[in-house]
């Protein structure tokens, strides 16, 4: 079973890379980019899957936490549109906060404290995530 989740997200995230790619640098083409958002969310639950299953639950947090910033950049991109409602962009902001607060939580509560290197690494990716979204 994991094997399937594993081509199904790979697949989804690579066609999504690869139409999102084509769509900003080849084309300006809003139908890519909007399929490779679509695709890009059908591939999503099977890393979440994944991650649960191996209870990386910041990891599965932080993915889960993305799916209203991409059905918002799904609208955006379906409206031609490049500035978002500002009550709806802090929603989704504090959406994510929540998100990485439940999943680093949880994660410190099943293993009780942090004690894996999965933690460790799954904590640098949060950092990561934080620190890109204040540029």
């Amino acid at each position: 079973m994991e094997t399937f989740l594993q081509y199904w997200g790979g697949a989804g995230y690579f066609l999504a890379k690869v139409l999102l790619v084509r769509s900003e640098f080849i084309e300006k083409n809003r139908n890519l980019r909007l399929i490779g958002w679509f695709v890009y969310l059908l591939g999503l639950p099977a890393w979440v899957i994944i991650l649960v299953s191996r209870q990386n639950w910041i990891a599965a947090s932080i993915e889960t936490a993305g799916i209203p910033a991409i059905l918002l950049g799904i609208v955006m991109t379906w409206k031609q549109n490049n500035n978002p409602n500002k009550i709806i962009d802090w929603s989704i902001r504090i959406f994510t906060c929540l998100m990485i607060l439940i999943g680093i939580s949880y994660s410190i509560y099943t293993f009780n404290g942090i004690k894996t290197f999965s933690q460790i690494l799954e904590i640098i990716i949060i950092t990561g995530y934080i620190l890109d979204g204040h540029k």
